[in-house]
């Protein structure tokens, strides 16, 4: 942050933000934060709670994937679903090159229509029969969800991953949709936790092996995807007010079971 604001601007704000950090010792009870990595970048020490973004929890749409995965066998491939940017540190060059070398393989991309206009061009020799590329939000969502066996978050490594909770992540499980992401963020040491989906190294290599081996033993996917629909019952928004509640109520009576840092 120094090194990306005038001097001014730097005068005037970083003794705002160390204040702030006194403050939080001597308020609160309880620092929510989306991952306990995250707190540890904090540098304060506090008693600190894992509380990431919650998810929407359709039943309707859960029940419509049950019966999706109960049916879904000889498969002639085998279709990822991304969500988000597509430039910087959302760079999925790695992902448009898998898919494109392996022909079993679909991608969707969902991405803001003005950042496909200006960044699109770097992905064109990827583009394939088995590419689309989508500008949509909000219920016209679910069908893709409801098509698709495997999310991606699958980037190369970068150090804001490493703490950084994604809000997909959980609009992903919500769907119940398990997910492949890069070893060491966040994201994976969640989804790895709670069965969620799989870890991969950096390497579009092994992206293409796994991807091969799910493609031939699809239970696995099946099973992954259930984990994911059990799971979206825990990570709604309702889930994550009564967590607080919960928390608030125990605190006030003397107890809590945060991580101090």
């Amino acid at each position: 942050y120094k090194e990306q604001v005038g001097r001014l601007k730097r005068m005037i704000a970083y003794p705002l933000y160390q204040h702030d950090l006194r403050k939080y010792r001597k308020l609160l009870n309880i620092c929510y934060v989306p991952s306990i990595k995250f707190a540890e970048r904090v540098g304060v020490p506090l008693n600190y709670k894992e509380l990431p973004s919650g998810g929407v929890l359709d039943h309707c749409v859960l029940g419509k994937k049950k019966n999706i995965l109960a049916n879904r066998d000889n498969l002639h491939s085998m279709r990822i679903f991304y969500v988000g940017g597509i430039t910087g540190i959302n760079d999925i060059s790695g992902l448009f090159n898998v898919v494109a070398k392996n022909d079993f393989l679909e991608l969707v991309v969902c991405c803001r229509e003005e950042e496909w206009e200006m960044y699109g061009t770097k992905y064109e020799e990827y583009l394939c029969a088995r590419v689309k590329i989508i500008h949509e939000s909000g219920d016209k969502l679910k069908e893709y969800y409801l098509n698709a066996d495997i999310a991606s978050l699958y980037y190369h490594n970068d150090q804001y991953r490493d703490f950084a909770m994604p809000v997909k992540l959980f609009e992903y499980i919500g769907y119940g949709v398990p997910v492949i992401a890069t070893k060491g963020t966040a994201a994976e040491e969640y989804i790895s936790r709670n069965n969620l989906g799989w870890a991969v190294d950096d390497d579009e290599k092994q992206v293409s092996m796994l991807l091969k081996h799910l493609y031939n033993n699809y239970k696995e996917v099946k099973l992954k995807a259930r984990n994911c629909i059990n799971c979206a019952y825990e990570n709604s928004w309702e889930a994550r007010a009564k967590q607080v509640a919960s928390d608030l109520k125990n605190d006030g009576e003397g107890s809590n079971n945060g991580v101090h840092i």
